[in-house]
Parts: structure tokens; sequence; C-alpha cells
């Protein structure tokens, strides 16, 4: 076997192309939609309209602040707080002479009538939804974004909405991210509004990727592979930018066909020691929704996905990976992107997925930027 490898002007060491070329087919695999009934689809969406229900008594904080400003500013601050858009849509008349005549946040509940959701978009019930929908998501944002937050309502969701007990298992790269996981899941998972029933089949516990593998003693392969797959349904991989190229791959060959993988991190911090950026690169696969996708989260989310980018992918219907980074959203207020779906080029099982790969690694970018959020917003969110 050849020690190196060059294509499409790159050199590789032989085994780094081939753990990126199986990658990428494990990716592709992993990219398909899942199947869910119309019953299904319809108790997921009330349970995310339940656990992403708008906070009243953070617009109520917001709106006591609010004093001789004109109806624009009282606008502005509605917006922000409850994740406003499409602000044309908004019957401001009605709403205004409801926000202005408050003196407690329960009589803010009339708006969720006056607003339709249409004119909203929530981009963690977006992740959440995205989740639900596909085997796999990645979730990147910085600190204090609301990765874990986010994470925990849709294992709710997940879970109210399934008939049988799912293995769910967490894991992270290092002992010190396992235990912050362990604790940042364990206190979201606390505040869910759900019943105790659903929070225990949630878990809290995370362990590290090798001990989840079954790391042997002077060996450099695991316990689990693909001849002896990983006993779970779902796997929430924190810190994921931490890990190298090769560990991903064995991390994924370990996994059973059924399940389903959810990647957590920050894809512009703690890059791997090891060769490769996996997270990174992933979170740079941006071409457009798909169609199928657009219309499965406005059934999930109610929101309005017409005017979304469209993926131009031809087979980005039935082989796209989405990326939901949710930085800025909560605590940041700067302009934030939303990744939309991965490229996707038809396999050609000849070529090792090389050009399948080098396509993968150059799509265009598409951006969506918000507007900042208020100092009073971002202050009033505890980072997770």
């Amino acid at each position: 076997m050849r020690p190196l490898v060059f294509e499409f002007e790159s050199l590789y060491l032989q085994k780094y192309w081939q753990f990126e070329s199986q990658l990428a087919r494990k990716l592709v695999q992993l990219s398909e939609p899942v199947e869910l009934e119309a019953n299904t689809k319809q108790g997921m969406a009330t349970e995310l309209n339940r656990l992403f229900a708008w906070q009243w008594g953070f617009l109520f904080k917001d709106l006591q602040k609010l004093e001789n400003v004109s109806d624009m500013e009282w606008q502005q601050v509605i917006c922000e707080s409850l994740d406003i858009e499409l602000a044309d849509l908004v019957p401001w008349q009605d709403v205004l002479k409801v926000a202005k005549g408050v003196t407690r946040s329960e009589e803010l509940v009339p708006l969720a009538d006056l607003i339709p959701l249409k004119a909203c978009k929530n981009y963690q019930k977006v992740a959440a939804a995205t989740a639900l929908l596909r085997r796999l998501c990645v979730i990147s944002g910085g600190p204090g974004t609301g990765k874990t937050t986010t994470v925990s309502k849709l294992l709710a969701a997940l879970v109210s909405s399934s008939e049988e007990k799912l293995n769910i298992k967490l894991a992270a790269p290092t002992g010190k991210a396992a235990a912050r996981l362990t604790e940042s899941i364990g206190n979201a998972i606390d505040s869910l509004p759900v019943s105790p029933e659903i929070k225990e089949r949630i878990p809290t516990s995370a362990s590290t990727i090798h001990r989840l593998l079954g790391a042997r003693a002077n060996r450099v392969d695991f316990k689990h592979n693909a001849s002896n797959p990983l006993h779970l349904d779902l796997l929430i991989l924190d810190e994921a930018s931490m890990v190298d190229l090769p560990l991903m791959y064995k991390l994924l060959d370990a996994l059973p066909s059924h399940a389903r993988l959810i990647l957590l991190g920050d894809k512009d911090q703690l890059s791997s020691v090891e060769a490769g950026a996996v997270l990174g690169d992933i979170c740079s696969l941006q071409t457009g929704f798909s169609l199928s996708h657009k219309q499965a989260l406005t059934q999930l989310t109610g929101f309005d996905y017409s005017n979304e980018a469209m993926s131009r992918s031809a087979v980005a219907d039935s082989l796209s990976t989405y990326v939901r980074a949710i930085d800025s959203i909560v605590a940041l207020g700067l302009a934030c992107w939303l990744a939309l779906s991965m490229r996707v080029m038809p396999i050609n099982p000849h070529s090792y997925l090389t050009a399948d790969l080098r396509m993968l690694l150059i799509p265009p970018l598409i951006a969506i930027t918000m507007p900042p959020l208020s100092v009073s917003w971002r202050t009033s969110t505890r980072p997770i």
C-alpha cells in the first residue's frame, strides 16, 4: 500500500485519507431522515410548543424598563423577546394595547393569541426540531448560547413521544468535559416543565469517548466497533470540536445502524490536538434547506420557511445533514448565522468517496443575519 495519496491538489498520509473517506461515507449514511408517522409528528409539535413556550416573565421585566419611549421601541423590545422576525404580520395596535396596560407578567398571556407563530422563529426550537427529524444533527454555538438547554428540551420531546424506552448515552472527549456535561444537563433537565417520569428516562451521566467505546490497555483498537456496535439508540457528543479525525471515525463506526447522533460544540474553539477538524468541516457545509425539510420544520415548529434558501443538491431530500448553529441567539447579540443543509453528492463506490468528500468540503456559504439582542435580554439569560 502506498504511504501517500495525492488527490485534488492535496497530499494525504494513506491512513488519514482512509479515515477521511470512510468518515464521509458514515456521515452520508447517518444523514437519512427519520420516518415519522403523522400522529408522532403532531405529538412532537405539541411538546416543542410547550417546551419552547414564550417566557412572559422576561418580556415583562423588559417592558417595565420602558418609560417615555416611542411605539417603535416598544415593538423592538417585543420582537427581541418573542423571536418575531416578520413584524408586518403582527397586529401592533392590539399588541401594544395589551403590553402597555400590564401590571403582572400573567397579563401578557393574551399576546399568544394575537401574534401569529409564523411571524416568529426561535432558532433553538428549530435546532430541536431538526434533531427530531434527522438521524444526524450538529448544534454549534459559543458559551451561553443555550446548547445544553436545547438538547434537554429535544430529549424531553423525543422521550415523551416514543412508546419504547430509548437507550440514550452522553459522551465527551475528556473527563473534565464529561463532568461539565453531567452537571449542565442535570441542571437543565431539573428545570424542564415535564413530569418526573419523563425526567427519569433522560440520562444525566456522561462518560468519555474512550470509556464508551471500551478502551483496552496497550491496544489502539476499542472493544466496540462495526462488528460489536454500541448498545444505544441516541448518542449526544459534547465538545465535538475536540475530537480528532481517527477518533470520530471510530466512534461513528461503532454506532448501530439505527442510532441517532447529535454533535454539540463550538466550531470556532477547542480544536482537536490530533489531525482533523471534523466539526468545523461539517459546519462549513451550507447550501440551503431541502423542500421536504422545510415542510417538516413548518409542521413541527409552526414557523414560516417559504423564504428560506433552497438546497441546490439534487439528492438533498434523501441525503442531507442539517446543521444548527445557535451562535449569538441567546447571549451574544451579534449577527448570527444558521448553518443549512449539507450538500451531499451521489455515492460512487469505486472512488472511495474521495470526489464526493472533496465536494463536501468546498460548498458555498449562505448566511442569515439577525438584529442585535437588547442588553436587558442578554443579561436576563443565565448561561448554561
